[in-house]
Formats: C-alpha cells, structure tokens, sequence
C-alpha cells in the first residue's frame, strides 16, 4: 500500500502505528536491526514524525490567524466603504455643476477596486473635503458632518494596519505550509526506504510483516 497518498491525517496515524510497533515488539526490533534499522534509527523516524505534527500545529495556527485578520479586514473594509459611498452619491448630486469639486473630490469615474488606490481615493476625498469649508458648508445641508469624514480617516488608519498584519500572516502561512511539505516528504521517504527493508528482512516471518503493515 502507498501510506503516502493516505489523507494526512491517515497517514500520520499509519506511521506513529509503524512506529509504535517496530519500537515495542521485540521480535520486529530483533528482526530489523539485523537490517540496520535498530532503536537508534526508529528513534529517528519517531522524531521526523513529532517534528511533523508539531509544523502541522504551526500551519494550522497560522492559517487560523490569516482567515480571522481576513474577516476583520473586510468587515472593515466594507464599513467604510458604506460610509464613503453614502457621501459620495451626496457629493454627486450637490456638486453637479461644480467642476471644481467633482475634480478635486474625485467624483466622477468609477470607484477604485485595487486596495492601494482604492485606499489613497478614499484618502483624498476626506482631506480635500475637509479642507475646504464651503464644500462642507453644502454638503452639511444633507447631513454630512466633518466627524463623517474624520471618522473614516480613523477607520481607514486601522484597515491599514490590520492589512498589513494580514499580509504578514498570509505570508507566514504559505511560508509554514511550504514547511509542512518539506517535512512531510522527509517523513515519507523515510518510511518507505523501512518498510522496503522490513519487506526483505521479515520475508521469511510474515505474520510479523502483516502485524506491522496493519
């Protein structure tokens, strides 16, 4: 059987089994050692195995935190974007003849979708708006006030950090994944090249050949 196209977590269970075995039954110890895979070299499967599921903890961890920083990145990302939207449609519709306006505010045209230059566009709308008072003035008639705006300046000094916290957990999970990977071929290699020599050295015994396989 090829353990290595198991699920990982069958996989995992089929070695520590293997292993389990080969450290406790007296005559697989006896049988394989003769064969150069003593104590000594099980200890070193037991350790490729421990040092796996200890990378799998890691990645898991990991992935956990990449998925929660991506929930929170977006809820907020979709909050502010109700906001800066509601004022914007306001901004359209009072600043319809003010060419000024809907040049500096950024009115026209579709709204950014890349996160940088989605960022820098809500960005320039807040600080252009609050810095000129008589646009504030006629957009104050409709509700919206300067905390409006600040407030989204706020928010958007957060979504930046935790942008970057999540591109740094993105990065770590691929990086932990990648490491799990590695690992684990190290892990399945090694228990192929035993199994191959416990096939040839309990070739005359296999009942203890089936007890180890199963």
């Amino acid at each position: 059987m090829h353990y290595s196209k198991l699920p990982f977590e069958n996989f995992v269970d089929k070695v520590d089994n293997v292993l389990g075995q080969s450290l406790s039954d007296q005559n697989l110890v006896s049988s394989l050692s003769s064969f150069g895979y003593g104590l000594k070299e099980m200890e070193q499967g037991r350790e490729l195995l421990e040092m796996l599921r200890q990378i799998d903890q890691e990645q898991e961890a990991a992935q956990r935190r990449r998925k929660q920083l991506n929930k929170e990145k977006n809820e907020l990302y979709r909050e502010i974007q109700r906001r800066y939207m509601r004022i914007v449609k306001i901004g359209r519709i009072v600043f319809d003849d003010d060419v000024m306006a809907r040049g500096a505010l950024g009115l026209d045209g579709p709204r950014e979708k890349q996160f940088d230059d989605w960022y820098r566009q809500v960005y320039m709308f807040c600080k252009n708006l609050l810095a000129e008072e008589k646009w504030m003035k006629s957009l104050s008639n409709y509700g919206v006030k300067k905390l409006d705006l600040k407030n989204i300046l706020v928010d958007l000094e957060k979504l930046e950090e935790l942008n970057t916290r999540f591109e740094h957990a993105k990065t770590l999970s691929k990086e932990m994944t990648q490491k799990k990977r590695k690992q684990l071929l190290l892990l399945q290699d090694w228990l192929s090249d035993y199994l191959k020599i416990a096939r040839l050295a309990l070739e005359e015994k296999p009942q203890l050949l089936e007890k180890l396989l199963n």
